[in-house]
């Protein structure tokens, strides 16, 4: 099985390898940019049957896939697809393409279309929707982490094919408690204000900090928005030093913001040793021509890192996601109360069959070996 991920969106392989490596008869080779090859190498390590490859010495992805040794029984995997019109004639003609869909809307929404026949002549030679339409038209099926954007899918595209339905991670196993230093709060993501609640966030803050509470809040992110960043100095009392901010408040919330991409390792072990997951995620997201509606038509990744640290996730009320150990909070006095609760009292989360990494296992195997030409 090859995965190809061009654009560097490499959290999936990351999730997926420990699955991959449990298929008997499968080999695995992921490929992706020169910058990503020696960190998922060295997470691979354990798994002999899992090797990256990817262009090297100055090569164009176009080039590299042209070239690439398929054979007609590989299952070809595209984690990523973004620019559709960049992606070689000769790998859209193999037989067992398939394609992850992040952005369901944008990919299948009649609006699309629609939207494409009401263009001007010389914008439709700038814009991806035939390219698009080619392109669905040659994956011999869709991979997606939930039934209800199977189901938008299929409501919009009778004729889409395979729909398979397969978790972004498996459930791993709890940290136990005794390895946490102190009540670590998380928030995964790239730090902007148009995806997060970050001023919910604060507010329960200062109301949770109000009746006692103390500990870490780690924004475990690359922050873009200057906003956002201006918003936390007001509160906290942050400094900068090799491009991580810290700072403590009065109360004793220490949070860290930082200014740099954090490599997928180091982010590992931030989540691997946190309390709770808090994803503040708004249920609207504009994605390109598009909205989304975050539970039902796009995913936020920090669902699935919550569910694969096997941590304890608040989300904003109204988000359709029910992964096990979700709680949904309606305000931020009542995400601070159930801060202040956590913080005394943490509550395991119990195992799911339904996230097991053999049940994962299970559907790659379907996909890969019943799945024919």
């Amino acid at each position: 099985m090859h995965v190809i991920e061009a654009f560097g969106h490499t959290e999936l392989l990351f999730r997926w390898s420990a699955v991959w490596a449990m298929i008997n008869d499968l080999s695995v080779i992921c490929h992706v940019g020169e910058s990503h090859a020696q960190m998922l190498s060295e997470w691979f390590e354990p798994h002999k049957n899992i090797s990256v490859a990817g262009p090297r010495n100055g090569d164009s992805w176009k080039k590299y896939l042209k070239k690439l040794p398929i054979e007609k029984e590989d299952v070809l995997i595209l984690n990523t697809t973004a620019r559709f019109k960049h992606w070689p004639s000769e790998l859209l003609a193999h037989p067992r393409l398939y394609m992850v869909v992040h952005n369901v809307k944008y990919q299948f929404s009649s609006q699309e279309k629609f939207r494409w026949k009401l263009l001007p002549e010389y914008l439709k030679k700038i814009v991806d929707q035939p390219a698009k339409e080619r392109f669905h038209k040659a994956v011999k099926g869709i991979i997606v982490p939930l039934p209800g954007m199977a189901e938008f899918i299929r409501s919009e595209n009778a004729d889409a094919g395979e729909i398979h339905v397969i978790p972004f991670a498996y459930q791993g196993d709890e940290v136990p408690s005794s390895a946490r230093r102190k009540f670590r709060m998380v928030v995964p993501g790239t730090v902007i204000e148009k995806t997060r609640l970050y001023p919910v966030l604060i507010e329960a803050l200062n109301y949770a900090t109000a009746h006692g509470l103390k500990g870490e809040l780690v924004l475990a992110g690359e922050a873009k928005d200057e906003k956002i960043v201006d918003d936390f100095k007001e509160r906290f009392a942050i400094q900068e030093e090799n491009e991580i901010y810290s700072g403590v408040d009065t109360g004793g919330i220490k949070v860290i913001i930082y200014r740099r991409l954090i490599p997928q390792i180091e982010y590992e072990e931030l989540l691997s040793t946190a309390s709770v997951v808090i994803a503040p995620v708004k249920k609207d997201v504009v994605f390109q021509t598009q909205t989304e509606e975050i539970g039902r038509t796009k995913l936020s990744g920090a669902f699935f890192d919550a569910l694969f640290h096997r941590k304890r996730l608040l989300l904003p009320a109204g988000i359709g996601i029910d992964l096990p150990g979700t709680s949904k909070f309606t305000d931020a006095i009542n995400l601070g109360d159930q801060l202040l609760s956590l913080a005394k009292s943490m509550v395991p989360v119990e195992p799911d069959e339904k996230y097991a990494i053999s049940r994962l296992a299970s559907l790659w195997e379907s996909l890969i070996f019943n799945s024919h030409i």
